[in-house]
């Protein structure tokens, strides 16, 4: 059957041909969209099948279960580690448990054994999460450590290390629905709030990737309060922001400057993560609003603002 494609079609036009395939163009070619691609999943799930004890000194958790494991990120000779394949952006979600002895843990997300990701102090009969996307690229390992202050604690066995493959990074001959697609907006400096909403204005990106050929980012530097979309889709936005002490700060995630999305309100010295998974249209824009009441408050460094394309 013969494909009749529109003579001078604009990006992101879709065109669904005789057999229901439907075609999208990218500014330059028409790629398939639905139908005949899917994405590949790739990820791992590790899991403690019985408790694991601590020490007072900071050592990698060696995971002893594998729920899944799709492209071999886990060795049983190295059984702390989730070693990267192939480079690309990375979800990573590590929910650990501590049991009802010991006194004070500390549990840390690490890279390469050295470079630590995160760090969280939690007490008996709590959890820590961390759940963040970051670039990897093929040798890159991570690894969850932790300790007790008194040798006595353990992790529960229903403690987990989730890493799943979103996407690789855009280059040739790579496929658009393998390709990750999205930002990571953030905060090099102090931002002072004032009683009045304002869009909170981003310093720079840890990440800035659009899987679209005509290089439409979703963060530009002219409109630094924006995440701006250029594909009709589903979207996560989420974000993770810490306050200053001086005062509250709200927040409002709002689409086109009007619309609002979702509200939080942070007190002094804390902190909150907004998780939302929406659908967004061509053109729409992302912002997060802050204000406080008496103008002295902040936001701190290295809050972040970060949209995810899930699927069209």
């Amino acid at each position: 059957m013969a494909l009749n494609f529109p003579s001078t079609p604009s990006a992101n036009d879709v065109y669904t041909d005789g057999n229901g395939i439907v075609w999208e163009f990218d500014g330059v070619k028409w790629n398939v969209a639905t139908g005949t691609a899917y994405k590949t999943y790739s990820g791992v799930k590790l899991k403690l099948s019985t408790s694991y004890n601590l020490t007072s000194t900071s050592t990698a958790v060696n995971f002893d279960t594998e729920a899944f494991d799709t492209d071999s990120y886990f060795n049983v000779t190295t059984p702390s580690r989730v070693t990267i394949a192939k480079s690309g952006y990375y979800r990573i979600n590590a929910s650990i448990f501590s049991s009802s002895s010991g006194s004070s843990y500390t549990i840390s997300i690490k890279k390469n054994g050295s470079t630590e990701l995160a760090s969280t102090t939690i007490a008996p009969n709590q959890f820590s999460n961390f759940d963040e996307i970051i670039e990897l690229v093929v040798g890159d390992y991570l690894q969850v450590y932790a300790l007790d202050s008194t040798s006595t604690g353990a992790l529960t066995d229903n403690s987990v290390l989730e890493v799943t493959r979103l996407g690789l990074p855009l280059g040739t001959s790579i496929p658009k629905a393998e390709s990750f697609s999205g930002a990571r907006a953030k905060l090099t400096s102090l931002y002072n709030t004032t009683s009045s909403s304002t869009a909170i204005s981003w310093n720079t990106t840890d990440f800035n990737q659009n899987a679209n050929a005509i290089g439409s980012l979703y963060w530009n530097g002219a409109s630094p309060s924006r995440l701006t979309i250029y594909t009709t889709g589903y979207y996560r936005l989420s974000s993770d922001l810490a306050v200053g002490a001086s005062e509250g700060v709200t927040l409002i995630l709002k689409k086109n400057g009007s619309t609002n999305i979702d509200t939080v309100s942070i007190p002094p010295s804390g902190g909150a993560r907004i998780d939302e998974t929406i659908l967004l249209n061509i053109n729409d824009y992302i912002e997060l609003y802050a204000n406080d009441t008496t103008s002295n408050g902040s936001i701190l460094a290295d809050s972040y603002f970060e949209i995810t394309r899930i699927g069209v």
